[in-house]
C-alpha cells in the first residue's frame, strides 16, 4: 500500500468558513502517519485571496452599520477602522501555522503543465466550463500539477472541493480520486489507514519474534546484552568479580487491548518502516572472590566466594523495514544496529567472610 495523499481545494477552506479551528480542519491532524497532505502553492494563494476578500467584506459591512446614527451615537465620535496589513498579516500567519500544523507539503506549479492547460482550455474539457473559462486556469494548472506529482511519485492523490469541474476532472483521470467534502474524506482516509494498521498489526502479532522472518531480529537483539559487563564493588577487601549471562529472552511490548506497541515511520509500495517496542530480559550470573593482602607473607589470603544471579529488563525500540508483497506483508529486515545495552546490576550485601 502506497501512502495516502491528500490535497485540499481551496473551495474546501470556503465551505468550512476558513474555521482553522473547528472540528472538520482539526481532524486531519488526528489522520495515521502514512497520510500526507499536499497543498499546491497556487492553491494556498487563492485560499489568503479569497479568506482576505470575505474578512474585508464582512469589516466593511460592520463599519457601515456602526455609522448609522443611532449607533454613531453610542460610539461618541469614536471611529471604527483596522488597518488592511494587519489583516493580511493575521490571515497569513494563520494559514501558514495550520499547514505547519498538519505537516503540509507544498508543492509549486509545474510550468510545463501549462500547455497541457491551454489545450484543456481549447477543447473546454474539465476543468474548463462553458462559462467563465479564464477563471478555470488556475484550477487547470493545480490538478495538472497534482497529476504530475502523482506520475513522478507513483501514487494515486485523494482530492476534496466543493468545485464540479475538480469533479468532472477527477473522473477523467487515473491518479486523481475526488471527494465532495472534508467529512467524507478524512472518513475514507481513516478507514484506509485503519485496515492498514490493522493488518500490520496482526502481521506482527503472530510472527514478532518468532519464525525465520525474525531470525536476524533475534541475532542483532543479543548484541543488547553486554556479556562483560563491568562490575562496580565496594569492601574493606580485595574484590574480583566476573560476571556472564546465563539467560536471556525477547518480547514484543503490547499495549492495554494487547496489541504490539509501534508507530509506522514511512510506507511506500515496497516496504514499511516501523519503529517496534521490544522488552529484552537477561539473567546474568556473577561470580565474587574475596580476598586480604597478608603483609607477612607478602600475599594475597582467599577469604569467600559468592556466586549472585540477578534478572534485568532492557526496554528497546527496533527500527525495521518489512518488505511486502502487494498488500501482504513477507519479510522483516532490520534498518539499524542495535548497540549493546548499559545495565546496572545491584547484587545487594555479600560478606567477605564465611
Amino acid at each position: 500500500m502506497k501512502p495516502l495523499y491528500v490535497t485540499l481545494d481551496a473551495s474546501t477552506f470556503a465551505r468550512n468558513s476558513y474555521d482553522l479551528t473547528g472540528p472538520a480542519f482539526q481532524s486531519i491532524k488526528e489522520l495515521p502517519k502514512d497520510v500526507r497532505i499536499l497543498l499546491v502553492d497556487l492553491t494556498k494563494r487563492e485560499i489568503i485571496k479569497n479568506w482576505l476578500a470575505l474578512v474585508k467584506k464582512d469589516l466593511s459591512e460592520l463599519e457601515k452599520k456602526l455609522r448609522k446614527p443611532h449607533l454613531a451615537s453610542s460610539l461618541n465620535g469614536k471611529v471604527f477602522s483596522v488597518e488592511t496589513d494587519a489583516i493580511d498579516a493575521r490571515v497569513n500567519a494563520e494559514l501558514e501555522s495550520f499547514l505547519q500544523e498538519i505537516s503540509a507539503n507544498l508543492i509549486p506549479v509545474n510550468p510545463n503543465c501549462l500547455s497541457q492547460a491551454m489545450e484543456l482550455y481549447s477543447n473546454s474539457k474539465p476543468p474548463f466550463g462553458s462559462l467563465k473559462k479564464q477563471d478555470e486556469f488556475k484550477d487547470a494548472l493545480t490538478l495538472l500539477t497534482l497529476e504530475d506529482f502523482a506520475k513522478n511519485n507513483d501514487c494515486s492523490i485523494v482530492a476534496t472541493s466543493a468545485d464540479g469541474d475538480w469533479k468532472a476532472y477527477c473522473e477523467g483521470s487515473d491518479r486523481l480520486n475526488y471527494f465532495p467534502t472534508l467529512e467524507s474524506l478524512l472518513e475514507d482516509a481513516n478507514r484506509i489507514s485503519t485496515a492498514f494498521r490493522t493488518s500490520l498489526t496482526n502481521f506482527i502479532a503472530q510472527t514478532a519474534l518468532h519464525g525465520g522472518e525474525w531470525d536476524e531480529v533475534n541475532e542483532s537483539l543479543s548484541l543488547v546484552v553486554d556479556n562483560y559487563p563491568q562490575i562496580e564493588v565496594w569492601a574493606p577487601c580485595e574484590v574480583e568479580a566476573y560476571a556472564h549471562v546465563a539467560d536471556s529472552s525477547h518480547e514484543v511490548v503490547l499495549d492495554e487491548n494487547g496489541a504490539p506497541v509501534f508507530d509506522v515511520l514511512v510506507n511506500t509500495s515496497d516496504v514499511t518502516r516501523i519503529s517496534l517496542a521490544v522488552k529484552t530480559t537477561i539473567k546474568y550470573e556473577v561470580e565474587v572472590e574475596f580476598s586480604a593482602f597478608d603483609s607477612l607473607d607478602r600475599d594475597y589470603v582467599h577469604l569467600n566466594s559468592e556466586l549472585a544471579s540477578k534478572e534485568e529488563s532492557v526496554f528497546r525500540k527496533l527500527l525495521l523495514n518489512i518488505e511486502k508483497d502487494g498488500d501482504d506483508f513477507v519479510s522483516v529486515d532490520l534498518a539499524k544496529e542495535i548497540k549493546p545495552a548499559s545495565v546496572t546490576l545491584n547484587l545487594g550485601e555479600m560478606w567477605p567472610y564465611e
